[in-house]
């Protein structure tokens, strides 16, 4: 049973607080940086598998899917931060998108890919996403790497000069969930309960651009048979609601055991 919409609200409002509320970060740029955002929309337009399902196609959404990309430079050199609710970047998947972006300037060292995971986003690699080579959807597939593609150009079209800092601190919404190889609730187990931000502000005036918030937890939560972000995209929404017109971008951190703890009265369960 997946966790309704209100509880991983409930989950999302205590990242925020204790994580967005401030927005004053730490440890301002010495140096003159410069930073850019892009940003697509790739939620399917046409019937597609979801990731991790292999089930038939689906074109539902609880929510829209995104990539986006941060560019940062220092006036030598960019590097380009990449994330999107996909279940992950395969090697032949970002060696296509390395190839592609090369015409902007960019080595694959420039680029840094983070897919979060998400068990409600599109399909777009075989092996792990679905079980066949031929059940992945190669035109989706195409349109997903040029939608990345394109929100990295943006991004360095984008490059202003910018402050950035950073901000970090405990949020307690995950629990590990194996428990000597069982899908169950382990409070002792290993997790990484550290939600960690990159704060870019305008040079000049100081106003908030962009937020990058990265945090360990798998976004398995929502609906099988509907696209959608899970608590990252929750986490988007809410943090747009409190700032708009601020770009926002989330990560996927070290959350490979580590899911949202919503346990059964018990406390021995997962809902």
């Amino acid at each position: 049973m997946h966790a309704p919409r209100h509880l991983i609200l409930c989950v999302v409002h205590c990242v925020l607080c204790i994580c967005f509320a401030p927005l004053c970060g730490r440890g301002a740029s010495p140096v003159k940086m410069f930073a850019g955002v892009g940003s697509e929309d790739i939620t399917p337009e046409w019937p597609v598998r979801r990731a991790f399902g292999n089930r038939p196609p689906i074109q539902q959404r609880y929510d829209r899917v995104e990539a986006k990309a941060l560019a940062l430079s220092d006036g030598k050199q960019p590097v380009v931060l990449v994330t999107a609710d996909i279940g992950y970047f395969s090697l032949s998947l970002s060696q296509e998108i390395h190839k592609r972006v090369r015409r902007l300037g960019l080595e694959p060292r420039q680029v840094v890919l983070n897919a979060s995971h998400s068990h409600s986003g599109p399909a777009v690699s075989p092996v792990l996403d679905v079980l066949e080579e031929d059940q992945i959807d190669r035109r989706y597939q195409e349109h997903f790497i040029s939608r990345v593609v394109r929100a990295i150009e943006s991004s360095l079209q984008d490059l202003q000069p910018a402050q950035l800092s950073t901000a970090e601190a405990e949020c307690e919404v995950c629990i590990n969930k194996r428990l000597e190889g069982r899908m169950e609730p382990n409070p002792a187990g290993p997790m990484d309960r550290r939600g960690r931000l990159l704060i870019v502000r305008a040079a000049k005036t100081e106003v908030l651009r962009a937020v990058l918030f990265l945090y360990g937890c798998h976004p398995s939560d929502q609906n099988d048979e509907a696209f959608g972000a899970d608590f990252f995209g929750f986490a988007r929404e809410e943090l747009e609601c409190r700032n708009p017109g601020v770009a926002r971008l989330s990560a996927q951190g070290t959350g490979g055991d580590a899911r949202v703890d919503h346990r059964d009265v018990s406390g021995k369960k997962f809902f």
